[in-house]
């Protein structure tokens, strides 16, 4: 029987061999990458299912419970608090807006004396969200998320829009700013948020 050898010198029966080879190692590492990207997908359509359907996120429904701790370390439940209003403003100390209306918060948490101005923090670093509060002593209750014994924050600031079961926006980031009244029922979970102005003139028109 004659063989074949091509140009470079294998004969047709080993670069049969040498493909299969390379076919089988392709297709372990394709399936090794899908099975990581389908753990990711999975969660990243767990997340959109919760906020393109979960109705406590939508004005005029009652907020999610949320749980977090303060700055000692204890455990703060937003539906225990006792106010008219509560303001929920999430932040982060690497935002130059954030930092601006924290700065101010003083002045605005002594005009509005029936809301409870609740600062969260999503700070990664949570020594330096420490760090900064015990040295400027921002007035309002503080916390963050790191320690989280419930449903994320990120489920607050990022803001999905279906439609025929299709993801058509997504939208986020921070500083995030939502009203609640006294049931903790959201009254704007879209609070004008880049500068101190903004807020106080839509609690001037909204809580007065």
């Amino acid at each position: 029987m004659t063989m074949r050898i091509n140009k470079l010198g294998y004969n047709y029966e080993q670069l049969k061999e040498f493909r299969l080879i390379i076919l089988v190692i392709m297709s372990f590492l394709f399936f090794q990458v899908q099975s990581l990207y389908s753990q990711d997908d999975n969660n990243y359509l767990e997340r959109i299912a919760f906020l393109s359907n979960i109705d406590t996120i939508r004005n005029g429904q009652k907020l999610f419970e949320i749980e977090l701790v303060n700055i000692n370390g204890e455990l703060v439940n937003i539906d225990e608090i006792k106010s008219d209003y509560t303001l929920i403003y999430i932040w982060s100390t690497y935002c130059r807006p954030c930092l601006q209306t924290l700065n101010e918060s003083a002045a605005i948490v002594k005009e509005f004396e029936n809301i409870e101005f609740v600062f969260i923090s999503i700070d990664e670093d949570k020594s330096r969200w420490e760090k900064l509060l015990n040295r400027k002593g921002y007035k309002g209750i503080h916390l963050h998320t790191n320690e989280s014994k419930k449903p994320p924050i990120s489920y607050l600031i990022y803001r999905v829009e279906m439609e025929n079961g299709r993801m058509i926006s997504y939208q986020g980031g921070v500083p995030t700013v939502l009203l609640l009244d006294r049931k903790k029922n959201i009254v704007e979970n879209n609070v004008p948020q880049y500068s101190t102005e903004a807020i106080v003139k839509f609690l001037r028109d909204n809580t007065k």
